[in-house]
């Protein structure tokens, strides 16, 4: 039986009906492709299952990842 997230059992394009954007949840993750049913999205969502099937099942983390740069004073 294939795992939940392995490339064998891809992800479903869906609805994220709060906001109208298309989504789709990989290992947990939500990632927002554009509004539903236009091609902008579907074009994404392709992208991102192609990226999930060449790594094995895994998300590219450089790409998905979020980075946080921390506040600094300007010198007085």
């Amino acid at each position: 039986m294939p795992n939940l997230c392995s490339p064998e059992r891809v992800p479903r394009y869906r609805l994220h009906k709060r906001t109208g954007q298309a989504v789709v949840t990989i290992h947990g993750r939500h990632i927002y492709l554009g509004k539903y049913r236009t091609a902008a999205s579907r074009e994404a969502y392709r992208r991102t299952i192609a990226e999930f099937v060449q790594h094995g099942g895994k998300l590219n983390p450089a790409r998905h990842a979020a980075t946080v740069t921390p506040y600094r004073r300007a010198p007085r």
